[in-house]
């Protein structure tokens, strides 16, 4: 029988549920027939035919001729490397775009002869003191309408997680979708304390990454985003990069997605 665990750890890394699945099914037998990876998998045979061939042009599978038509895997730690150094590309690609999209920006505001006057249709960059940012951070929170995603960390006390937990909570009731990604901590029921009473709304996820994140950042219903500017969230007079400019949020929602299909579910 396969571990969810193990399927959860391979779709995280890349691979879709299905191919997890026969993948981890072939590792299981060494070296199997159609219809001993679809009984192993629970995947239907016409399945496993479509998946087998892109598992092969992953190199993730191979085929042995023979009759009956046997497959063989390639070894676990190759398959997991090479996931992982995908996974790597994806964040290396993201960050230069980042850092593209920043020297434009900064570039443009310097050659902008009336950088002063800006129009209301144009997009708008803020570096807000601490203060000021988190009061900023509890009024945008009850203006949120559809989703709110948020990378934090356990030492961040000025996280809107620890500071604003009866708006989040009232962000839920509206139905508003939240996910947050936060590092594991050492003790789990310390995470479990100041969440246990929104794990009970359906539209709240929480994952974990085995190390903190060093960018922390919230996006709000995918038109805002505020992004903290220190190393470290536990320096005093730590100010806040506000924006709404649609480049760098995309940029910034790619970087989301990513890290939230790394992280792991809570088991809390």
């Amino acid at each position: 029988m396969l571990q969810d665990n193990d399927v959860q750890m391979l779709n995280a890394l890349g691979l879709t549920l299905l191919e997890a699945k026969v993948y981890l099914a072939l590792t299981k037998a060494g070296k199997a027939t159609i219809a001993t990876i679809s009984k192993t998998s629970k995947v239907a045979r016409p399945d496993v035919y479509r998946t087998l061939a892109k598992l092969q042009e992953k190199g993730f599978a191979e085929k042995i001729i023979v009759f009956p038509t046997e497959f063989k895997p390639c070894p676990m730690k190759q398959c997991l490397l090479t996931l992982i150094e995908n996974k790597r590309k994806n964040l290396r690609e993201a960050q230069e775009k980042v850092t593209a999209i920043l020297w434009n920006l900064t570039r443009a505001r310097f050659e902008k002869n009336n950088s002063n006057t800006l129009q209301e249709d144009e997009s708008r960059f803020s570096l807000l003191p601490e203060q000021t940012a988190v009061k900023r951070k509890e009024r945008t929170l009850s203006n949120v309408r559809k989703s709110f995603d948020v990378v934090t960390t356990l030492e961040n006390s000025h996280s809107i997680m620890f500071i604003d937990t009866e708006g989040i909570a009232e962000a839920l009731q509206r139905g508003v979708k939240i996910r947050v990604i936060i590092d594991k901590p050492d003790e789990e029921k310390l995470l479990s304390d100041i969440t246990k009473h929104l794990e009970k709304y359906p539209t709240f996820k929480i994952r974990h990454l085995p190390n903190a994140p060093k960018a922390l950042m919230s996006i709000y219903d995918k038109k805002e985003v505020r992004v903290c500017t220190c190393t470290h969230p536990m320096l005093k007079k730590c100010p806040t990069l506000w924006t709404n400019n649609p480049c760098l949020l995309s940029i910034l929602q790619d970087y989301f997605e990513i890290k939230w299909l790394t992280a792991m579910e809570s088991n809390l």
